[in-house]
């Protein structure tokens, strides 16, 4: 009988851990950090630095690299003509400055970019989707 309610005793203080936590007790999750419109910029520029080639079935091969600084150096294989011009990221979407126009291209999930529309003085124009061009990220 002794035994019995040791054995008993030892059970019923085993039991008595941490079972009985309330909600405030309990451990906290780390929260996730939100981003700041100014850091989701930056992360999408730091996600279109780099380089890109867009080819075309004649052989013509245009690269550009993309600078963290905003310059973007243009260079095609057969003339070996080389334009320095600038970019930004405005509303999720890459724009590059030169030509006359603003060139307007998307950010594809794949990590290449699609050139979309041209902007015109204020006008915006979108292009036909056979006539829009896909530059391959390579770097």
């Amino acid at each position: 009988m002794k035994k019995l309610l040791i054995l008993i005793t030892i059970m019923l203080v085993g039991g008595c851990g941490k079972g009985n936590q309330t909600a405030d007790e309990s451990p906290k999750a780390n929260p996730v950090k939100e981003l700041t419109a100014e850091e989701k910029q930056k992360a999408l520029r730091d996600s279109v630095v780099g380089e890109y080639e867009w080819k075309k079935e004649s052989g013509l091969t245009l690269k550009w690299v993309f600078l963290a600084n905003g310059d973007l150096k243009s260079t095609m294989n057969i003339s070996g003509e080389s334009h320095e011009i600038k970019w930004k990221i405005m509303n999720r979407e890459i724009h590059t400055y030169d030509w006359g126009f603003i060139g307007v291209y998307r950010i594809n999930a794949d990590k290449s970019i699609t050139w979309i529309a041209k902007i015109i003085g204020e006008k915006r124009f979108d292009l036909r989707i056979g006539s829009q061009n896909t530059f391959k990220k390579i770097k």
